[in-house]
């Protein structure tokens, strides 16, 4: 059992290293963020990874203040669409209040029988006040990756999160990668019926 777990943490360590050079980071014309990758795995049907990316998507929280919702999904086609917001974090600029930093986000899922194409688009981000008193503020995310380029928001305060949060949006975007790679590689094999 223990070897099982050494084994499961090794491969996980990997898998991690190889993701984050595995996402060619790109913007597209309209400016979006965009990371795009094809998994390979000749085992698997397009059924097979419809329905575990299907499942995992229906429930997956990756923390508390994040959230997503199916667009589409439609097997005949192969196609999963996702919306929604990723938690970055909170920057605290005073006492009491600060900001809750969201990455706005879609993911299309494109399968075939042996792959699969995941590719995700972020055009903004979403500066949110934690004392509920304001509107939300949202920043073209060509704004604030690779780094902050001192665009004005509406806000007070926003200099900091925005320095702070936009350049790990890539990185915090590879985690949905991550999440469906690898509930696909331990769920879809038990879909097989």
């Amino acid at each position: 059992m223990l070897m099982k777990k050494l084994l499961l943490a090794l491969f996980l360590s990997v898998f991690s290293l190889e993701l984050l050079n595995a996402q060619e980071v790109t913007f597209n014309d309209q400016k979006e963020l965009v990371l795009k990758e094809v998994i390979k795995d000749s085992t698997l049907t397009k059924s097979q990874i419809f329905t575990a990316v299907q499942s995992m998507l229906s429930d997956w929280h990756p923390n508390t203040n994040s959230k997503n919702s199916i667009d589409y999904s439609d097997l005949t086609t192969g196609t999963i669409i996702t919306k929604g917001q990723y938690w970055l974090g909170f920057h605290k600029s005073n006492l009491m209040y600060g900001y809750n930093v969201l990455a706005d986000f879609s993911c299309t899922i494109r399968m075939k029988d042996g792959k699969y194409q995941v590719l995700l688009k972020v055009p903004t981000i979403t500066l949110s006040w934690s004392a509920g008193n304001t509107d939300d503020e949202k920043v073209d995310v060509v704004h604030v990756y690779p780094s902050y380029d001192g665009y004005k928001t509406s806000h007070y305060l926003t200099k900091k999160p925005l320095t702070e949060f936009g350049p790990k949006v890539p990185d915090a975007m590879r985690t949905i990668f991550q999440s469906i790679k690898y509930f696909v590689m331990q769920n879809a094999e038990k879909n097989d019926f």
